[in-house]
């Protein structure tokens, strides 16, 4: 009982939650068969595994949306579903998973849309060169942006540059 109240106050719960907590606490007050026993006990057991395992669905909502923030604030990086995964302590796989339920888009897909969004913006904005933005939003290799940028906008950093000059 006590490593259930300790596994529930370290994943911010609160044990009073546990209507079963205190008739099993209070078991010596009342007689009790060894049978009569077992079930208060097994009660107990069963409220607590459904109780902390909505505790660990609430604690992945919030940890995608810190994981989804980080991802914002650090697109410019070399980030992979393995490295974020390992920095927030989560299986990849259940990682990947997890974001494409919660946000209804692939990581790499809704990592590529960042990229692309700010480089659309330098492409507006800047006067700079289609590898110094590939590089800027976290691409090494120009050739494989370019690929990618035409993939989501239908045409190439150079193009879509190009049809936001003839418009001016």
């Amino acid at each position: 009982m006590l490593g259930v109240i300790s596994i529930v106050r370290e994943m911010e719960g609160a044990e009073q939650e546990l209507s079963s907590l205190k008739p099993v606490l209070d078991w010596h007050e009342e007689p009790h068969t060894p049978d009569g026993l077992k079930r208060l006990f097994h009660t107990f057991l069963t409220e607590s595994l459904a109780y902390i395992a909505e505790l660990r669905k609430e604690k992945a909502k919030g940890d995608i949306c810190k994981i989804k923030s980080y991802i914002e604030a650090n697109y410019r990086e070399n980030l992979s579903l393995k490295s974020i995964a390992k920095k927030f302590y989560m299986n990849p796989v259940y990682l990947g998973q997890l974001f494409k339920k919660t946000y209804g888009v692939y990581f790499n897909d809704f990592l590529l849309n960042i990229r692309v969004q700010e480089a659309k913006k330098l492409l507006r904005k800047t006067d700079l060169r289609v590898y110094e933005i590939a590089s800027y939003v976290g691409f090494s290799n120009a050739d494989y942006f370019a690929t990618q940028f035409e993939k989501v906008e239908g045409k190439t950093p150079t193009e879509y540059k190009n049809s936001l000059l003839a418009k001016n």
